[in-house]
């Protein structure tokens, strides 16, 4: 049985902080810190997804190709959702697609040009939820010109 923690993780990676929400104690599967077991929640679906990119302030879901896109009206997009092998695409910067891609083997380039300006696939099978939404937040701030 999981119970939910009401306290915020910090890990530090580069010289970016990533704070850890929706953490769970738990018995199994999970990392220890002092007395608590805590585990990520993970495999989100395509719902999930899109109401996470949907939270921020602004946005809007439309069709991008055999993707679904997320943008900030007026602006442009900062993220892709594919259905059929359950990844989405953030637009990172170079520099934090490369901590994120340090943090999860389920995060990594998109292997094209569009991949070396920070364009950042996620497998949303594998990949915590926390680590998704905090990824979302970055490529949203992109699109915001880092005002969000």
């Amino acid at each position: 049985m999981k119970y939910a923690v009401g306290w915020p993780l910090q890990a530090r990676m580069a010289d970016y902080y990533i704070n850890f929400i929706d953490c769970y104690i738990s018995r199994s599967n999970s990392l220890m810190r002092g007395d608590l077991f805590v585990t990520w929640e993970t495999m989100i679906t395509g719902m999930t997804f899109a109401k996470m990119a949907l939270s921020f302030a602004g946005t809007e879901q439309v069709p991008h190709f055999e993707r679904i896109g997320f943008k900030v009206t007026g602006r442009r997009m900062f993220a892709t959702y594919l259905e059929k092998d359950n990844t989405a695409n953030v637009f990172l910067t170079p520099e934090e697609q490369a901590v994120f891609c340090e943090m999860d083997a389920g995060i990594y380039s998109v292997p094209n040009r569009w991949g070396e300006k920070g364009a950042t696939t996620i497998n949303l099978d594998t990949v915590p939820k926390n680590i998704i939404l905090e990824a979302l937040l970055s490529a949203y701030r992109k699109v915001m010109g880092g005002t969000a």
